[in-house]
């Protein structure tokens, strides 16, 4: 079943984006107030002069929200037919990015040459690879903020360039998205040698395939015997995994792939989440999560904090348990760290209500009312409803 983040990521792909590369690329966003259009920029487009290729390529590169306003630095994804996947990859990034799924990343998209796919992905894909490694690589790396954390997305031929890369020159990634190339042949004998060459693999890769109907049987046949030679054979410290949309044509899988595969690629970002406070104790409590975040950091150059969101998610946790005591405390702690933070808020006023000391969470409710009026933040009517529920409590 389709989970509801994949339907609310679809779901924005319905508003497609049409796209000039040649300077910036816009979306236009109705603002309601005026009822003027608002021009909201989702990312610059650049020339970038190639001597190994000889001739002019286009850079289409999203920056995180806040970019120009701090020093932080960001992994980067780099989009292969950046013409088709630039639009849907970068709001795809920002969704996933806003939920702590994935770090928040630089997107680079690469649009082909005209008439030039077949020569970069297939005929001449050493030059294309030169290209990127000598060119592309320095240009984003000497002109923005990153870290060194590579992925790359590739589909069907392109699929084929990066699963290709993957195995003969896979030091140039950390991470490969592999969405319905053609699974030859020649791809697991190639994937046999290097695993039996002791090559490491300090990379992960997420492969992915169609419908049997619209992809083909032999590619299925060769999707299953790739799928059965990793669980074989595949390496500890190689992270892979795969995905069948049975439902989903040729042309429909690579929104699920990029999707999905960026979150298996920062897998090791995503913030632990319990099922019970008893579970949260056996795998190490306050430590565990203090380490967690500590290692996260290093890796990814973030705030090694734990966050406010999972200090959120274990107060709601403790609450579902009626562990009222404990999740105050943690509330209060939160709000503490984060007093401006709307949600770090509301969630105190919550943990006061189901605690039944109802004034304190009048309090916080009528703060926080306040608080969401001057941000404008989207709580504001939660807050209202809480406070007069609150407020009915107190009169009873």
């Amino acid at each position: 079943m389709m989970s509801q983040m994949m339907r609310t990521f679809l779901s924005l792909l319905v508003v497609a984006i049409t796209s000039t590369i040649s300077v910036e690329i816009f979306a236009a966003k109705l603002t309601y107030k005026t009822q003027t259009p608002e021009v909201l920029k989702l990312g610059t487009g650049y020339t970038l002069p190639s001597v190994i290729l000889g001739e002019d390529r286009q850079v289409l590169v999203s920056l995180p929200k806040g970019y120009n306003e701090g020093k932080q630095r960001y992994p980067v994804i780099y989009l292969l037919d950046g013409e088709e996947h630039f639009d849907h990859g970068s709001i795809g990034a920002a969704i996933l990015g806003k939920r702590g799924l994935i770090p928040e990343s630089i997107i680079v998209g690469l649009p082909n040459a005209l008439g030039m796919r077949f020569r970069d992905m297939s005929s001449d894909a050493d030059t294309f690879r030169r290209f990127l490694n000598e060119e592309l690589f320095p240009f984003v790396e000497g002109t923005f903020r990153t870290i060194k954390h590579r992925t790359v997305f590739g589909h069907s031929m392109a699929g084929n360039f990066t699963l290709n890369t993957f195995i003969s020159h896979g030091e140039m990634f950390d991470h490969y998205i592999v969405a319905g190339p053609s699974y030859r042949e020649g791809f697991l004998i190639e994937i046999k040698d290097l695993i039996k060459s002791g090559t490491k693999f300090s990379r992960s890769i997420y492969f992915t395939m169609g419908s049997v109907v619209d992809e083909g049987q032999p590619t299925f046949d060769g999707y299953k015997a790739m799928i059965e030679l990793l669980e074989q054979s595949a390496p500890d410290e190689l992270k892979w995994q795969s995905d069948l949309f049975e439902n989903q044509a040729h042309l429909t899988i690579p929104y699920y792939s990029l999707y999905n595969g960026m979150t298996h690629g920062f897998s090791d970002y995503t913030e632990p989440r319990f099922e019970s406070v008893n579970a949260y104790k056996k795998a190490g409590g306050i430590n565990m999560l203090a380490a967690f975040f500590k290692d996260r950091a290093e890796k990814y150059k973030v705030n090694p904090g734990i966050t406010r969101d999972m200090r959120l998610a274990l107060g709601y946790l403790h609450v579902r348990e009626a562990k009222f005591d404990q999740a105050v405390v943690i509330f209060e702690n939160n709000a503490k760290m984060f007093p401006e933070d709307v949600e770090a808020v509301y969630g105190l006023g919550y943990g006061y209500f189901k605690s039944e000391r109802f004034e304190e969470a009048l309090n916080v409710y009528k703060e926080g009312t306040i608080l969401a009026e001057i941000q404008e933040d989207s709580l504001i009517s939660l807050f209202k409803t809480w406070k007069k529920r609150t407020e009915d409590e107190l009169a009873k």
